[in-house]
């Protein structure tokens, strides 16, 4: 585990591109050094109330941040001397593998406490793990496992929870059986939603997390107080094995949504790192330095609710995602080198051999900006074809989305481009983030936007969330596809990392040809930190982790 070439071998390096940062507030707009936030503390924003900090609930990149750093898997994201990051031992300290790559044993280490001071075992993997896949639990990430024996059975309640290929033979061993070799599998135990939890601390305790009594958790902070819409706040877990490595004293995440407050905040050195700033701002703050942009494995979409008429008919799901020009939402809204995006697998996902799988799989629609209005003619074409010619007769419908400056922005383009192109009107309905992921889930709406960060360096990460197993889940659209299920299922299964991509392209083949999503462009990560801060380190799965930063 400690070779990094070993590590590349098996695809659990994370590379990054300027991702360690040491002293990166750059020439800041605020000037000096240094916040007012006060002693050795850091105050930041990231997002607004999360949903959930139920680290088997939770389905969004503000929650999981909050998770990781005050939840350790089996391996966790570390700062690598070359500017990177890579998945090394968190809770085990050592594992071993079986000859056919199907058996892993992790040996839980014999200093790993929770913050209550209980040791950790591996029975508390054990009980997070079958908790994740219980259909009872409704998880968003049911299907995360599904490389492990059963998980797929159970989540489709086939099999019980107790039958899933996890076992614990003793205190200190976790043994996971897989369904076939996977090569991104230990990278991913460091994910959050395969960290340990206390049977005797969660079950039959819904509300669990709001209490920092009962938010027992094994990482190197622990909440002191949630502060509802206003801020999450976070001390050294003394009980962490590690905890001398961890630099500052606690943190303060403000619950903020509205950017001019935020960059406000920044400015006036009340916050020591934001990552949203007012779009309209974004261009003179990358200019100065302000704004820093990282690589992010991820991308910004729009979905189309397929059991919601009119966009039950692809044509019409089809006509709205070509009249939509992403080279201008890229380059005059979004602004930070985003990249428009012409298909749901962003670029920079592993193909399994040292490639790229969007370079393999290609585009589905043109996104050079000559063929745009080529794609505008048949646009309307084919909602002519689903007999709404110019538009006429076609209903007035809602577009969801959070409230963000920047999403508002982009509503606010969509909006342009549909009634210029097709003749068609679209209103918007924006909802505080907590609310707006409660809306989006069950269905509520007709074109919601969405955005998707990898968990782990694989294209099943971005294609498994659309099968019939996920409708009440990040399946988002609700759509239903047996083939799509199919090539799914037998990519988990193949062994053969030639043979699983050919089932992981002839998915997104089917995702994309059914129009059932319009990816708009793929992510880039943005952040401001003030000057003098040093130690923060990010990897394009879309975390910031923070407990090396010292100020």
């Amino acid at each position: 585990m400690k070779n990094a070439k070993k590590l590349l071998s098996l695809g659990l390096m994370i590379t990054l591109s300027a991702s360690l940062f040491a002293g990166c507030g750059g020439d800041s707009k605020s000037g000096g050094s240094g916040s007012k936030s006060g002693g050795n503390t850091l105050t930041v924003t990231i997002a607004s109330e999360p949903e959930t900090i139920d680290p088997t609930l939770n389905s969004s990149m503000d929650g999981a941040t909050y998770i990781l750093h005050t939840f350790e898997g089996l391996m966790k994201y570390e700062p690598t001397s070359d500017g990177g990051a890579e998945a090394k031992e968190g809770m085990a300290e050592s594992y071993e593998v079986s000859e056919d790559q199907k058996t892993y044993t992790f040996h839980i280490r014999e200093d790993a406490k929770w913050s209550d001071g209980q040791p950790v075992t591996a029975n508390d993997f054990v009980y997070s793990w079958r908790r994740l896949v219980n259909p009872k639990t409704a998880a968003d990430y049911a299907t995360y496992i599904n490389c492990v024996e059963n998980a797929e059975d159970i989540v489709a309640g086939n099999k019980d929870p107790e039958e899933l290929g996890v076992e614990a033979p003793d205190e200190k061993t976790f043994v996971v059986h897989l369904v076939a070799p996977t090569a991104y599998f230990v990278s991913f135990t460091a994910g959050a939603q395969l960290v340990p939890l206390r049977e005797d601390i969660v079950e039959g305790n819904e509300k669990w997390t709001f209490d920092p009594k009962t938010y027992v958790c094994n990482g190197p902070y622990k909440m002191s107080e949630w502060n509802h819409d206003e801020s999450l706040v976070m001390v050294k877990n003394d009980n962490y094995y590690d905890i001398d490595s961890v630099k500052n004293d606690g943190i303060t995440w403000k619950l903020m949504a509205d950017d001019n407050t935020i960059l406000a905040g920044f400015q006036g050195k009340e916050l020591d790192m934001i990552t949203q700033v007012p779009v309209d701002e974004t261009a003179s703050l990358l200019e100065d330095g302000t704004l820093i942009t990282v690589p992010q494995l991820g991308t910004y979409c729009i979905v189309f609710n397929v059991e919601k008429e009119p966009f039950n008919d692809p044509k019409v799901r089809e006509a709205f995602s070509l009249a939509i020009d992403r080279n201008y939402i890229c380059e005059k809204v979004v602004m930070t080198g985003v990249e428009p995006a012409g298909a749901w697998v962003p670029t920079g996902i592993d193909n399994g051999a040292g490639g790229d799988f969007r370079k393999d799989g290609g585009n589905y629609y043109s996104i050079d900006k000559a063929d745009y209005e080529a794609n505008c003619k048949k646009a309307k074409e084919l909602l002519a074809e689903a007999g709404y010619p110019d538009g006429k007769g076609f209903p007035v419908i809602e577009y969801l989305y959070n409230t963000m400056d920047s999403h508002q922005k982009i509503y606010e383009a969509l909006e342009n481009m549909w009634s210029s192109v097709l003749g068609v009107t679209v209103t918007g309905q924006n909802q505080d983030w907590n609310v707006f992921l409660s809306t989006r889930e069950t269905g509520d709406f007709q074109i919601a936007r969405h955005g998707w960060v990898a968990d782990f360096n694989d294209a099943l990460n971005f294609l498994d969330m659309y099968t019939t197993a996920n409708i009440d889940g990040n399946n988002y659209p609700r759509w239903s596809n047996a083939d799509y299920d199919k090539a799914i299922s037998d990519s988990i299964k193949e062994p053969d990392p030639a043979k699983r991509q050919e089932y992981l392209h002839k998915a997104e083949d089917l995702l994309m040809g059914d129009s059932t999503i319009a990816p708009l462009y793929f992510y880039m990560d943005k952040y401001c930190l003030q000057d003098g801060i040093e130690g923060l380190y990010h990897t394009p799965l879309g975390y910031f982790f923070l407990k090396y930063c010292t100020k």
